[in-house]
């Protein structure tokens, strides 16, 4: 299944990653082989008919809107507000993702730990986010009832005004913060609690 959502959304890769490194830390060779060949099939055998004989474009870096377009972001709009250069590229971003997802793959002790964690660090630090990308965290915060999740898929319509407004695809201040506060102070309020009771149980 993680192969397959690979291939149909790359940025699920680093959780095929996490699956492969707890194998491979295990010392599971053969179980880490078989695991890194399956799960990466689907998204070879996807990218096929977009290959040519010099290049296999997985990420539209030609789409000026991928490059530095925005939509509906959070940390990369409050960056722009003060280093204004950010607006110019997009990819300044894969940089804190993947020091986020390498301490992540580092720390984390379960797949569920992991998924939640990446999908919650993703959708923050991305400059373009569309109403759908936040159903992206919804099954792998059903296990720890996650009140994050369940508060964006509120205040997610949000995202409905910027058709409105093309070519000018941008929220105002009050309806970005109605956005994105439910989702990060949703998560902040579950980490505290899941925090908590696991000190309790310790106690």
């Amino acid at each position: 299944m993680i192969g397959i959502s690979v291939a149909v959304k790359w940025v699920s890769l680093p959780m095929l990653g996490f699956i492969v490194w707890r194998s491979l830390r295990q010392l599971k060779l053969w179980q880490t082989v078989c695991i890194a060949i399956i799960g990466i099939l689907p998204m070879i055998l996807a990218a096929l008919p977009f290959c040519q004989s010099s290049a296999c474009p997985l990420i539209p870096t030609s789409s000026v809107f991928v490059s530095y377009g925005r939509s509906a972001e959070f940390i990369p709009h409050f960056v722009a507000q003060i280093w204004q250069p950010s607006l110019q590229t997009n990819s300044l971003y894969a940089f804190p993702l993947a020091l986020f997802v390498i301490w992540l793959t580092l720390r984390a002790t379960r797949f569920q730990q992991f998924a939640d964690w990446y999908w919650f660090g993703l959708l923050i630090l991305t400059p373009i986010i569309h109403f759908w990308y936040f159903t992206w965290i919804i099954p792998f915060s059903v296990p720890s009832q996650n009140w994050g999740a369940r508060l964006i898929s509120l205040s997610a319509f949000i995202y409905f005004v910027l058709p409105s407004r093309v070519p000018d695809w941008r929220l105002m201040g009050s309806e970005r913060l109605v956005l994105w506060l439910p989702f990060i102070l949703g998560w902040l309020w579950t980490t505290v609690a899941h925090s908590s009771n696991s000190h309790q149980k310790l106690s």
